[in-house]
């Protein structure tokens, strides 16, 4: 998914570099244990497909990778869900050129998608960096990560600098980014979750804080309103995707 209003000019011996980029972005996704993929936003192609990616994500082989693998990509989409994006990236990369040049290579930008599995949607999480820019701090390379969601609704797209807790909301049918300020978890709700992630009982994680199972069950109430969740399952997809903990 390359926004359409993206026309930039990169010179030929920046590619020199390609392979070092490729050799990061793979250990990227050896410590991560995540898919991930590359885009080229000057020759509006894929640099890098994750194995992994290709296996969950495509029915074609990795070979597939520029014109094929991108028709690919987009049979995959639901289609409800290409039509908005195509929309909403064109008004996130907007947005990303709004900020000063030297911020630029920290942003992040989030959203929740339909995938098409045989015909059955599931929801994905992606997430969209810089890895390279333009001399002049315009996009060239983007790392893009994919994960499915425990999330069942749609519709949220976010900005934000790494780092703070600040963040940008998109609203499609406002079409205007509200600044917001996120949640901040306590030490005692981050260590629930790292804990629940680990695949600790309810009643395990009450013992390690010396509490009643109640008091456990106060603090995962408060923290599933802050992260606007129902599960703990949700809670802790929402933390990781967002780097909540």
């Amino acid at each position: 998914m390359i926004p359409q209003n993206c026309n930039i000019l990169v010179p030929e011996e920046r590619y020199e570099k390609k392979d070092i980029y490729i050799q990061f972005t793979k250990a990227f996704e050896r410590n991560m244990f995540r898919p991930v993929f590359i885009v080229d936003m000057f020759k509006k192609e894929f640099m890098y497909i994750s194995e992994d990616l290709s296996d969950i994500f495509w029915d074609d082989p990795i070979v597939q990778i520029n014109d094929q693998g991108v028709n690919s990509f987009n049979r995959a989409f639901a289609k409800d869900s290409l039509e908005n994006l195509r929309f909403i990236l064109a008004k996130a990369y907007e947005m990303f050129l709004s900020f000063p040049v030297k911020e630029r290579s920290k942003i992040v930008f989030s959203f929740h998608f339909n995938h098409d599995f045989g015909g059955e949607k599931k929801v994905c999480h992606r997430r969209l960096t810089p890895l390279a820019l333009t001399e002049d701090g315009d996009l060239w390379l983007v790392l893009c990560t994919t994960s499915l969601s425990s999330i069942k609704h749609l519709g949220y797209y976010e900005m934000k600098i790494h780092g703070e807790n600040e963040f940008l909301q998109y609203y499609p049918d406002k079409d205007r980014w509200y600044y917001k300020k996120g949640e901040v978890l306590t030490l005692q709700e981050k260590k629930i979750l790292y804990l629940s992630s680990q695949g600790y009982t309810m009643k395990e994680i009450a013992a390690i804080f010396n509490k009643s199972e109640d008091s456990i069950k106060l603090y995962k109430r408060e923290m599933f309103k802050k992260l606007d969740v129902n599960s703990i399952t949700e809670a802790v997809f929402d933390a990781i995707n967002y780097n909540k903990i």
